[in-house]
């Protein structure tokens, strides 16, 4: 999986014009369409199964290879300026590595994730099934889905363990700060100052901890953050609406 989120990446920076964010940003929602599209699919015929969801990866990340070599012509300028930008955020890609590991190395403790984040989890891998199912604790059938639809491919492809459960908030809460970057560019303020909003996103308390958990709030925040994004190219005076492929995507 993620391989084939950062292929996926890769690929749109390839194809498109956008901005380094932008393409992670769609990068995001196709894999979790993706996600999203295979388990209710699978379901229909209870193959939720460690076998189905590695077939089904290996054929993307070869599918996403072979779209890459047929742009292989413009590969030299973007691998050129996604190491430019590497070199030129080494602090934050230290950073971004230590709250991995340490979002490996912690186990999930949590009182929601114990009672019924990861006990769904455990559910669905049973019935080979995302349907619904008999349980006493209602909020396993009634709380929103998407980020544990997400670990449980996690959770499968790593031989039912646990080990990996975190990095879903982990990885949510680094795009957030990436997000909180550019949105604070966005506004006006100066690389410094954007830089410091920030790292006072990535030293908040709460955020800190939500990152080395299995719950749900980084996740639900990258999709605000996103619609943030998109929504101040909208709502600038200059923003001219017309029907046209930038207002359209832009408004999706």
């Amino acid at each position: 999986m993620g391989i084939a989120l950062m292929l996926l990446f890769v690929l749109i920076c390839f194809i498109g014009k956008d901005k380094i964010i932008e393409a992670w940003i769609k990068a995001v929602v196709f894999q979790v369409l993706i996600i999203y599209v295979s388990l209710e699919i699978l379901s229909i015929f209870s193959a939720v199964t460690f076998t189905s969801l590695a077939f089904l990866w290996v054929t993307i990340d070869f599918l996403v290879v072979m779209m890459l070599f047929r742009k292989r012509d413009s590969w030299k300028g973007t691998w050129h300026s996604l190491i430019s930008i590497s070199k030129r955020n080494k602090i934050w890609i230290f950073l971004s590595v230590g709250l991995s590991v340490l979002s490996i190395w912690t186990v999930p403790y949590n009182w929601d994730s114990m009672t019924y984040h990861l006990s769904r989890i455990a559910n669905w891998t049973q019935n080979q099934s995302i349907a619904y199912y008999s349980t006493n604790n209602l909020r396993e059938i009634s709380s929103p889905v998407l980020s544990e639809f997400i670990n449980l491919h996690v959770y499968i492809l790593s031989g039912n363990k646990d080990f990996f459960l975190n990095l879903l908030q982990c990885f949510s809460a680094l795009t957030n700060m990436w997000l909180v970057y550019e949105i604070s560019k966005k506004i006006g303020c100066s690389r410094k100052y954007a830089y410091l909003a920030a790292f006072i996103f990535y030293t908040a308390p709460s955020m800190f901890g939500e990152a080395l958990t299995t719950q749900t709030d980084q996740f639900a925040t990258v999709w605000l953050l996103i619609f943030v994004y998109y929504f101040l190219d909208l709502y600038t005076e200059s923003y001219k609406f017309q029907y046209n492929k930038e207002t359209v995507f832009n408004c999706l």
